[in-house]
């Protein structure tokens, strides 16, 4: 279930950029997974205390809400496309223009729909982060 929430790494440059949607999951400097996703790994009665004691949470949006933060606030749409075989590419669509970049080139593919997008995702934030968007 770990690849449907976006990377600690990226949700870290997501808060940086102004990444403001409600997430049920978060991430702590001491809890680099969706924190209820360890929670059958804590005892009961450190589970309060990692979730009230993480000074630095990061929001651990799942890759739909990163994808629709980045399409409704910045008009960029990361967006994975089949291939053939269990082979992916992604692209970054820039709204509205229509416009696009490949995030891959042809001799790379991802291996699923879900790290696809998480490639595009990251390939979106570097653009924001460069400037070149």
């Amino acid at each position: 279930m770990n690849e449907d929430f976006v990377t600690y790494e990226i949700a870290v440059k997501l808060k940086e950029l102004g990444f403001d949607l409600p997430c049920l999951e978060f991430y702590t400097e001491f809890c680099k997974l969706p924190c209820t996703e360890m929670k059958p790994f804590i005892k009961p009665k450190d589970w309060n205390n990692i979730m009230i004691g993480g000074r630095d949470k990061v929001s651990a949006p799942t890759l739909a809400q990163a994808q629709k933060w980045l399409r409704e606030k910045k008009y960029l749409q990361p967006e994975p496309q089949y291939f053939t075989m269990n082979q992916w590419l992604c692209v970054i669509k820039l709204l509205p223009n229509g416009g696009f970049k490949v995030v891959n080139n042809e001799l790379v593919y991802f291996s699923s729909y879900e790290s696809a997008l998480s490639a595009g995702i990251e390939a979106t934030l570097k653009l924001i982060e460069e400037g070149e968007v």
